[in-house]
């Protein structure tokens, strides 16, 4: 559900603020599970949108019958009698059905499926930054495709390459591939410590970037901090972790995109978790979604004719055409994915973030100087 809000406040508004809710019934009329939004409290005078996305997975003898939609408010204005909370526009969806037995863990992998989504995503990103120079002994390269029915990765139905895993003659070099994709290798290639790691080689003078894509989750650990998958083994590597390893990376600059779902918990989107990326002057970082649910193509047989993320697609599409972060940023976000009229903008579906610690998104592009 994505429903636009606008604070009418002439003062100071004292509270939680605004959120939206999915609260899911039973036959009984009882109430099984509500799925909840961050509260938001902005008084810009503007319309701002809130999106929460909840699964209706029933249980056995307390099936979900009925769905009710909360628009909730959370506080008080301290003077005026005009102050108003206003709703508009309130959009249902839905999106993807999913087996969600266990939700420790990533929704089963598609076996026997044309599922060119998550490798398609990384690979859009190697061909890019081969594109503009990077070298494979710039690039580490980790892919997992192994449940691809036809063994083929088209990123892009309307291009030149029916299979990027090889572009003409030149094949993706890729240094670590299926069943060896696991969050054990990922740390150790992110360990400076470790000699011979991919981390260990990064120099003082160079541009670190890191770019992950699969499955997310805010289950595992119990307190709503972020976890992110391997589907060789279904390990992960949580946030804390990933920024204990990536704050020790000595380097002049560094981007991070995190492309899964919850992926805003790295940025600190729930005020209350995890550590702080603030702190690591040198870094600029994009998460997928803010606090909730990011979503994919598939496969390139829909109407955008691509593989992969609905925001991280367009976003590196864009820097690939020589713009700057910010612009591909802007644009990813206002982009809308072929869904079911009326369009929705992927800012309203999942609300992805951006933390520029050194200022330079508006000027830093593949043709900037220094580049990307």
């Amino acid at each position: 559900m994505t429903v636009n809000v606008f604070i009418q406040n002439s003062d100071t508004f004292q509270g939680k603020g605004v959120r939206i809710g999915l609260q899911w019934l039973n036959s009984s009329k009882q109430v099984v599970r509500t799925d909840w939004s961050d509260y938001h409290n902005s008084t810009l005078n503007q319309w701002f949108n809130i999106s929460v996305v909840g699964f209706c997975n029933n249980e056995t003898n307390n099936e979900i019958t009925d769905l009710q939609l909360l628009l909730a408010f959370e506080g008080s204005y301290s003077f005026g009698p005009l102050d108003r909370t206003y709703y508009d526009d309130v959009i249902m969806d839905r999106l993807v059905s999913v087996n969600v037995t266990d939700p420790t863990q990533p929704p089963p992998t598609t076996v026997k499926k044309d599922c060119d989504g998550f490798p398609a995503q990384a690979l859009q990103v190697y061909w890019i930054l081969k594109n503009h120079g990077y070298t494979d002994d710039n690039i580490f390269l980790m892919l997992y495709y192994k449940n691809d029915i036809d063994g083929i990765i088209d990123i892009n139905a309307f291009d030149a390459y029916p299979n990027d895993l090889i572009h003409g003659s030149e094949p993706a070099v890729i240094d670590v591939a299926n069943d060896s994709v696991t969050a054990a290798r990922f740390k150790q290639e992110l360990n400076v410590s470790v000699s011979g790691s991919f981390a260990s080689k990064v120099k003082s003078n160079d541009y670190f970037i890191v770019f992950m894509c699969d499955h997310g989750s805010n289950a595992v650990l119990g307190d709503g901090n972020a976890t992110f998958h391997f589907e060789a083994d279904n390990s992960w590597i949580s946030e804390f972790e990933f920024y204990n390893l990536v704050k020790n990376v000595k380097c002049a600059r560094m981007m991070i995109n995190i492309d899964c779902c919850f992926s805003g918990n790295f940025l600190n989107a729930n005020q209350n978790i995890g550590s702080s990326w603030y702190n690591i002057p040198n870094c600029i970082m994009i998460s997928a979604a803010s606090n909730v649910f990011s979503w994919y193509w598939v496969n390139n047989q829909n109407p955008d004719g691509f593989a992969g993320s609905f925001f991280f697609h367009v976003f590196w599409d864009l820097l690939d055409q020589n713009q700057t972060i910010n612009v591909a940023y802007n644009n990813a976000l206002f982009f809308p994915p072929a869904l079911p009229p009326p369009p929705r903008t992927v800012q309203m579906i999942q609300n992805p973030l951006m933390y520029d610690n050194m200022g330079i998104n508006t000027t830093l592009s593949f043709n900037s100087e220094p580049p990307l």
